[in-house]
């Protein structure tokens, strides 16, 4: 295990002597990642204490993270962590992942074929749209088992925790690349609550309610809360003359929280959501150096409207038993989500597409996919008490995870004039079963592909934590994964497959208190992400192997100019294994996972948060990072990949700029006016393998304008208010005719929106 500590490290960003072996892997001395930091921040010591007589100064308040699992001030934990607190989610109107991705350097967001199928990416590391996201998304304790449960609004939140860089030494298999740890609002001994209420172009309308209290004096706590969301789109079928972004979703959410002891608690919650939804909103179209040139004159013109049903149901349980030895924590939960999806195969009105001189030959389809999915999770974990100088955490982890996946494909004779779901009739079951081969095809139906996939796996994990002296902190955690999956079509046995993946995941960080407001940290870690299958079919490749990442980051955090400001600043250079891709098969119209021999991602993060007065807030952040495929074995795939060593990784940033500042100015006693801007700069980005599909640079402007008062917010927004317009993903169609699919953002949206809390 003790390999993470010898990995590649592109002599362009260090220095290329001393280099120390060890086997194949090496470690290249990161003296200009260390002088870079160095020489950033040679000038804060005289920042810190210049500024004595600095007059009307806001202060920042100190902000207290649970992201190693137990309580710490946030500027004392030796992470690259974003934070948002509940006053910043509310100014800054977050909903959702995108809305805090946004805000956050090298993270990203972006929609999918359909709501369950996003793109987030981490300092370089994707999200294969067959396997697992590059992130832990952890609400209250509970891990989602899949990236269906991240796609789901937020509210009620009181702080959401971005941590980056590898974090499986505790949060587990699939945090190669970070973490994301919310944390919902608690009931207290006063009754409150809050109403929201919005309405915006799009023909959009949005509430959202909220309450929370005592039902048994100082014992029997509560929490209750809903949201109901009506969109009508803003994105257009040229050829229905209908909008396909639109969306309706309801959910509501609970907690029942009893005091059982001074010492124990335990915590009950609920969450179920249901969603109808557009999907699949693409346009074919020919590859031109910026995919966002053209958007005027493609539109989305299927014959089919794309529709996505889905409901996710949460139940978790949580016990909190406070000893005189440390505190003990047990979590368990469960999850099942029914998700089902109808559209276009083609993405066009064109019937057909016949090549005679190169033999191809395409016609119109339809596609339906059925996926339902249950997922059992616990967790225990004991804390030592930190008031020591040694302070230690042990825990054991299990999950059982069922997916069942039908994918029935549908000839579309007509191909032109509008069809839905029942316009094709249902799943001939002699066919569907192989009894009845239809070589007549006296239906449209033309086939199905079942998958049933089961993940069975369990962890361990530790960490300790030991102040060598008032200035120096040493900390090491370690984790065992151990993920056994397997796959089969149920309706032939000898479809099945079955493999076991597991990796140790350690993680080493060594931490300097420089004065009390500055800090320097540097760690090592190992990432791992779990293999699985693909669907058992002619010309997909069966199995994807594990993918393993080793990273090492330098960083420091300061506090200065009287606590009004924060600055912080990382490096970091990730080498991965077998990094896991998924490309559109287009001989088989689905989705395949893929593996990479090697890539790199390396790069940095600046962050800033400046309140220079008591009424101005000012914050900035910076990420880069250039990521590349280091090595590649060409495959026999069908269609066939070129070696691409020395191509960029799709998907992936190269960088992200943010800009924002809040200015509160007082127009009565008890009433304010709150301006609020952000500004982010993104791009240039690639979207497939052979680096032919690219995006530019792109420039987004958000604004918020609220009337505060001591119970109500009154707010006039905008978001994209430039309208600027790029892919949220793109793909190759069809290599032979030459076509692509692109799937366009959300164009300028604005509106009004009323909160009232009591």
């Amino acid at each position: 295990m003790w390999g993470i500590f010898f990995m590649r490290v592109p002599p362009i960003l260090i220095s290329t002597s001393n280099i120390m072996r060890r086997g194949s892997m090496r470690l290249q001395k990161p003296h200009l990642a260390v002088l870079g930091l160095t020489f950033l921040f040679s000038a804060i010591p005289g920042l810190a204490y210049a500024q004595d007589g600095y007059e009307d100064q806001g202060v920042l308040e100190e902000v207290i993270v649970t992201a190693r699992k137990r309580a710490e001030n946030l500027q004392e934990v030796p992470d690259a962590i974003t934070v948002f607190g509940q006053d910043q989610i509310e100014s800054a109107g977050i909903r959702n992942f995108k809305g805090f991705a946004d805000l956050t350097p090298n993270l990203s967001f972006q929609e999918g074929f359909q709501a369950s199928t996003p793109r987030i990416t981490i300092r370089g590391l994707i999200t294969p749209q067959v396997g697992d996201a590059p992130v832990a998304y952890v609400v209250d304790g509970i891990t989602a088992a899949t990236i269906d449960f991240i796609s789901q609004d937020i509210f009620a939140i009181e702080r959401i925790e971005v941590l980056k860089g590898p974090q499986g030494a505790l949060y587990g298999k699939g945090a190669v690349g970070g973490a994301i740890n919310i944390t919902t609002r608690s009931p207290g001994d006063d009754f409150e609550g809050e109403f929201m209420g919005s309405v915006g172009n799009g023909d959009s309308k949005r509430a959202t309610a909220y309450v929370s209290g005592p039902i048994i004096g100082d014992s029997l706590y509560f929490t209750l809360g809903g949201t109901y969301t009506d969109f009508g789109g803003l994105i257009k079928n040229d050829h229905l003359n209908k909008e396909v972004d639109f969306d309706e979703t309801s959910s509501i959410q609970g907690l029942l929280r009893y005091d059982v002891t001074d010492d124990v608690t335990l915590d009950f919650r609920a969450r179920y959501t249901d969603t109808t939804a557009g999907m699949a909103i693409y346009d074919l179209f020919a590859p031109v150096e910026n995919l966002d040139q053209s958007y005027d004159k493609n539109l989305p013109n299927s014959n089919i409207l794309g529709l996505n049903a889905r409901n996710i149901l949460d139940l978790s349980f949580k016990l909190d038993w406070n000893t005189q030895h440390g505190d003990v924590v047990f979590v368990a939960g469960y999850g099942d989500v029914d998700d089902n999806a109808f559209a276009d195969l083609d993405f066009t009105h064109d019937p057909t597409f016949i090549d005679e001189e190169n033999y191809i030959y395409f016609f119109a389809q339809a596609q339906e996919v059925l996926i339902e999915t249950e997922v059992y999770t616990s967790e225990i974990r004991f804390t030592s008490d930190s008031d020591g100088r040694f302070n230690w955490q042990v825990g054991a982890y299990y999950q059982y995870r069922e997916r069942n996946a039908v994918f029935n494909l549908w000839d579309d004779w007509d191909g032109v004039n509008e069809r839905d779901r029942a316009s094709f009739g249902p799943v001939p079951i002699d066919e569907f079963l192989g009894i009845n081969d239809d070589p007549y095809y006296e239906t449209e139906y033309v086939g199905s592909t079942v998958d049933k996939n089961i993940s069975d796996s369990w962890a361990v994990f530790g960490q300790m934590n030991y102040d060598i002296s008032e200035s120096f902190e040493l900390s090491f955690a370690l984790r065992y994964d151990k993920d056994k999956r397997e796959s089969s079509d149920w309706r032939d046995e000898s479809t099945l497959i079955k493999n076991t993946y597991s990796e140790p995941q350690p993680k080493i960080q060594l931490s300097y208190d420089i004065n009390g407001d500055m800090m320097a940290y540097v760690s090592a870690s190992k990432g791992f992400r779990s293999g699985g299958f693909n669907e058992s079919r002619q010309n997909i490749i069966r199995e994807w192997d594990k993918e393993v990442s080793q990273n090492i980051e330098f960083g420091m955090k300061t506090t200065l100019l009287e606590h009004t400001m924060t600055l912080n600043a990382a490096v970091f250079f990730t080498d991965t294994d077998d990094t896991q891709f998924t490309r559109f098969n287009e001989y088989e119209f689905t989705l395949e996972n893929l593996n990479i021999d090697e890539t790199s991602a390396n790069g940095f993060e600046v962050e800033m948060l400046y309140k220079p007065t008591s009424n101005l807030r000012l914050n900035a952040s910076y990420g880069y990072v250039d990521s590349k495929v280091d090595a590649f074995t060409e495959m026999d795939l069908s269609p066939p990949v070129d070696d691409i060593t020395g191509n960029k990784i799709p998907g992936v940033f190269r960088s992200n700029l943010n800009l924002g500042a809040e200015y509160y100015m007082s127009v009565s006693d008890n009433m304010q006016l709150r301006f609020r801007l952000d500004y982010l700069r993104n791009g240039p980005i690639w979207w497939d393998l052979e680096n032919e599909i690219k995006t530019g640079t792109t420039d987004f402007v958000d604004a918020r304008i609220s009337l505060v008062a001591e119970k109500w917010i009154l707010t006039l927004f905008g978001q994209n208010l430039t309208d600027e317009r790029m892919p949220t993903d793109a793909f190759v169609q069809d290599s032979y005719a030459g076509t692509y699919g692109r799937q366009a953002n959300r164009p300028r949206y604005y509106g009004l929106e009323v909160r009232y809390a009591f």
